[in-house]
Formats: C-alpha cells, sequence, structure tokens
C-alpha cells in the first residue's frame, strides 16, 4: 500500500516495556496535550479496531460510566485499566483513534461496516477501511504468526496514513516503536522507516524504568504482580534493558537482556525510576 505524498506529517511511536506498568501513561498524555489544537491527530492503539469503534460512535455522550462499561468488554485487559480509562476520557478533541491489532474475530465487522455507513462521522471511512482489511486479511488472533501480525500492523497504519492527519501517535509496546528489531522480522517503526518519503517525520520513543512493578497473564487468563530489578541501566553508551511481554513468567525465561542505543533503536530513551502496576482493581488475583 503506497504512502499519501502531501505536505510533511509527524508519526510518533511512544513505545513501553510492558502494558501492565503505569510509567509511560502520564507522558503520554502529556505529549497528545503539546500538539496544537489546531493540528488534525489520530492516535494509533496496538488494540483490535473494533475494541474502539463504540468509542467513536459514542464520543459525543461518552461519560465515566459509559466508557467504563464499554472497556470492560475490551478484548486486551490493560484496557480495562484506571490508567487507559484516564487516557481515553482525556482526549483531545482534535484526536481521532484507532485500533490496528488483530482481531480476535471477524464476526462483527459487517454489522460494524453496515452502522459506519449509516453515520456521517469523519473517522467512518478510515475506520470502515480497517475493518474490511480484516476481513480480506483473514487471521484472527489465536492463528496469526509473529511476523504476520508485525505485517498486518504495518498494513493496516498504511491505512491510517492515506488519511488527512498532519500528526499520527501510535501507543505500542516497545518492539513496534524500535527503528532497529532485535528479532528476525522487521518491526512496525522499522518497517515505516524503510517505506516512507521525505513526507514523513518518523520519531521513535522507547519507555523504561528502572525498577519495574507490573501486571501479566502467565497464562493467558488470570493476571498477576511482578517485579523486576534493574529492568533498565544506563552505561557508558547504551541501555542493559530486560525486555518483557505480556505473558511473562518469570525473569530466567522471559526477561530479553538486551543493549539499546539511541538513535539505533530509539531516537528518544526514556527512563523512569520505577514504575507501578497499572490498576485493574479486582481483575487480578
Amino acid at each position: 500500500m503506497s504512502m499519501l505524498k502531501k505536505a510533511e506529517r509527524r508519526i510518533s511511536f511512544l513505545g513501553q516495556n510492558s502494558h501492565g506498568a503505569d510509567d509511560a501513561w502520564y507522558f503520554r498524555h502529556e505529549f497528545l496535550h503539546k500538539i496544537p489544537s489546531t493540528a488534525s491527530v489520530a492516535v494509533v492503539m496496538e488494540c483490535p479496531t473494533v475494541d474502539l469503534i463504540l468509542y467513536s460512535l459514542k464520543r459525543d455522550v461518552i461519560n465515566d460510566s459509559l466508557l467504563s462499561r464499554y472497556l470492560a468488554s475490551s478484548t486486551y485487559w490493560w484496557m480495562r485499566s484506571v490508567e487507559f480509562h484516564r487516557f481515553m476520557m482525556n482526549l483531545p478533541r482534535n484526536t481521532d483513534i484507532f485500533g490496528i491489532d488483530v482481531p480476535l474475530s471477524t464476526l462483527q465487522h459487517s454489522g460494524y461496516i453496515s452502522a459506519l455507513s449509516k453515520r456521517k462521522l469523519s473517522v467512518g471511512s478510515v475506520l470502515q477501511s480497517l475493518l474490511q482489511y480484516d476481513i480480506g486479511y483473514g487471521e484472527i488472533m489465536a492463528t496469526v504468526s509473529p511476523e504476520n501480525r508485525e505485517n498486518l500492523l504495518e498494513d493496516k497504519l498504511s491505512v491510517i496514513l492515506e488519511g488527512d492527519y498532519s500528526d499520527i501517535v501510535v501507543i505500542c509496546h516497545n518492539f513496534h516503536a524500535t527503528r532497529h528489531s532485535w528479532l528476525p522480522y522487521r518491526s512496525l517503526c522499522q518497517a515505516l522507516v524503510e517505506k516512507s518519503d521525505n513526507t514523513l517525520n518518523i520519531k521513535s520513543c522507547g519507555i523504561f524504568s528502572e525498577q519495574m512493578f507490573f501486571i501479566a497473564t502467565p497464562d493467558g487468563r488470570s493476571l498477576s504482580e511482578f517485579y523486576l530489578r534493574d529492568a533498565c541501566i544506563r552505561e557508558k553508551d547504551y541501555f542493559r534493558v530486560k525486555m518483557v511481554s505480556s505473558f511473562f513468567r518469570c525473569e530466567e525465561r522471559d526477561a530479553l537482556p538486551l543493549q539499546i542505543r539511541s538513535p539505533l533503536h530509539f531516537d528518544e530513551i526514556i527512563v523512569f525510576p520505577a514504575g507501578n502496576p497499572i490498576t485493574m482493581d479486582s481483575f487480578y488475583e
């Protein structure tokens, strides 16, 4: 899918070592509120497209209670956190928000496409294109490979780049945000850098904590709290980090040791002293 050539636009990747830590959410909030109110902004989330459609359809009447009920059915557990709820409630009015991850299923897609076609929403055509892509691609969360998932993220981000947005802010895990992959396949940001022209100003930001308190789902169902000591330590010209995923079980098996450098991996590396677990109330044991 080719990039639409137009005046230079800014795309910012705001990563995070764990979706189960709170360290990045305040920074992301501040980042968005520093973008001029005259800009047209797309916030792109690492979550399925359908998970944010009801928010777009009902944004004019959304309130705390309605948003809580809506997010309670989200595919990803971290979207049910207090931190994500607060982030959604405080989105600037000049922003549209999209999910670009692999769907859990596509059974509801046709119904949503029909509903969107009847509503005159500025985001409607983009949302319809993202849903139609899901149907055509045919992959769901249970079957997609990690590499194909990254390709899908790239393609769906390209759909949003065809829109009329001056600023695109991608909120994701640090791997998707890196300019240089540490896995056998390209990251989302890396793929975009390789195919972009001079109309895109791409910035990648990796966000870490030195001492890491976070939530993960070791068995893919229940949630547990973990602590990771020295999760990001600065050396002379690099950062020694322990990269984790949402399925973290123990440091010996699931903390990937890496040496992260700027600007090779990220244009900017932000390190907080400590990150706390996100607030899930009664969702975890």
